[in-house]
């Protein structure tokens, strides 16, 4: 993961955004195609770094919510997403668009991500406080936890 943060950065200096890493100290073994896990969190980095204000970070955390599970999160401040949208934000060609405020994209991103993670039998989310910050978050089952 950290390696896609980095890889991902100077995608966020067009925006003025810098990615902050923040993980685990050990490694977590995941049953996962790694190329289609990249795809999912380089394209939660992208969507953050256009949705957040210039000069704000973009938060990238591993974390594990419970002894089988690790969660990676990213999070941007910056406007939010309105509730009206809710689950309907993870459907193909869904975008937020407020106040004409486009955003370059095919808003299929969220749509292929929330595939890629559940055919790795996870589950994507997010959380969003209008006007404040938005953290999409997917969870996986760790390997061989003992």
């Amino acid at each position: 993961i950290k390696q896609i943060v980095e890889n991902n950065q100077a995608y966020a200096d067009i925006y003025g955004i810098k990615y902050r890493f923040h993980g685990l100290v050990h490694e977590i073994m995941v049953n996962a195609d790694a190329h289609r896990l990249s795809q999912v969190v380089s394209n939660l980095l992208s969507n953050a770094a256009k949705f957040s204000v210039p000069g704000k970070d973009v938060l990238v955390d591993v974390s594990m919510p419970n002894k089988n599970t690790v969660r990676i999160s990213v999070t941007n401040f910056g406007k939010g997403i309105p509730e009206h949208y809710g689950a309907s934000l993870f459907d193909r060609f869904t975008q937020v668009l407020e106040n004409n405020d486009v955003k370059k994209g095919t808003g299929l991103g969220l749509s292929i991500s929330r595939a890629i993670i559940e055919k790795h039998h996870g589950t994507i989310h997010y959380q969003s406080t209008p006007n404040d910050k938005t953290t999409f978050y997917f969870d996986l089952n760790i390997l061989n936890n003992t």
